[in-house]
């Protein structure tokens, strides 16, 4: 498997193999209406794809913080500037790639970059996406607390926010 930085060619493959996770696993809870529009916000940074033999299985990105509950909730705890965060989003493996470490290396990719940028990754999950909070406590992320995500024409959301492990160089309170 290869990872690489996310090109504007690849947004239709994305979104067909966004398509496959959201029948397999229902994520994203609601699935958006204009699926290239909402892998591509203005507010994202960087995207990385995965790659196996030519097919794309995987994605990531990290999407600018402000006014993100999960970058609030750890710049609350450590008492850094709110510029600080960046978001961990839009991870998501097919089901055919999924047991190879690849989401692991993913967040790793991910959080690297977020590192380079000297910002700390932080991110929501919806209180149904077991395996994805499985894998962020398995890696160490730390639970910051939950909040509740109206949303137009139809029920709220409950969302876990998390942030990556502390670095030496965070002050966690």
């Amino acid at each position: 498997m290869r990872i690489r930085r996310r090109r504007d060619a690849d947004i239709e493959a994305v979104v067909a193999a966004l398509a496959t996770v959201t029948a397999a696993d229902g994520y994203p809870g609601y699935p958006p209406r204009d699926p290239a529009a909402w892998l591509s916000r203005p507010d994202v940074l960087q995207s990385w794809v995965a790659e196996r033999a030519g097919e794309l299985v995987g994605h990531v990105c990290l999407r600018d913080s402000p006014g993100h509950p999960a970058a609030a909730m750890w710049c609350a705890r450590t008492g850094v500037a709110p510029g600080a965060c960046v978001v961990l989003a839009r991870l998501f493996v097919v089901p055919a790639a999924r047991g190879t470490g690849l989401g692991t290396d993913l967040v790793g990719v991910a959080c690297a970059e977020g590192a380079q940028l000297g910002r700390h990754p932080v991110l929501d999950v919806a209180d149904n996406g077991h395996a994805a909070i499985r894998l962020y406590e398995r890696l160490g992320w730390v639970r910051l607390g939950s909040y509740t995500q109206p949303h137009e024409h139809r029920p709220a959301e409950y969302l876990h926010c998390f942030a990556a492990p502390p670095r030496t160089t965070d002050r966690v309170v």
